[in-house]
């Protein structure tokens, strides 16, 4: 059996540290491995290597676009934050729900519910 590639999949969401990279690339507009990896030195020790592998694997799904054109190599995103939430969401309703947003629906009302109960009391 043949395994289909994913390379634009992103229906099981992010990673903590693909998110940290993307707001790094949201704030900054552009990024580079070097400037992601000092700023996440600050909360502890990571690999240079593993930021560049994460940093690959959002260009392989279509999250960030690698710029060539520089001495180093300059990522940028290629969607905002609510574009690539409504993406995942999406693919979450595709792929694990098979097409039917009904128990998105369900959860995202009840959430709703729980907050504005949650306010009525305070």
């Amino acid at each position: 059996m043949r395994v289909k590639r994913r390379e634009t999949a992103i229906g099981e969401g992010l990673s903590p540290l693909e998110i940290e990279i993307m707001k790094a690339a949201w704030r900054n507009g552009e990024i580079t491995v070097r400037n992601v990896h000092e700023a996440l030195l600050a909360d502890g020790y990571i690999p240079y290597t593993s930021v560049m592998a994460v940093i690959n694997g959002l260009v392989a799904k279509s999250i960030l676009k690698k710029d060539e054109s520089f001495r180093t190599y300059v990522y940028k995103p290629t969607m905002n934050r609510d574009q690539l939430a409504v993406k995942i969401i999406d693919d979450v309703v595709d792929q694990i729900l098979e097409g039917d947003p009904q128990l998105l629906i369900r959860h995202l009302t009840g959430r709703s519910e729980k907050k504005r109960s949650g306010l009525a009391n305070s």
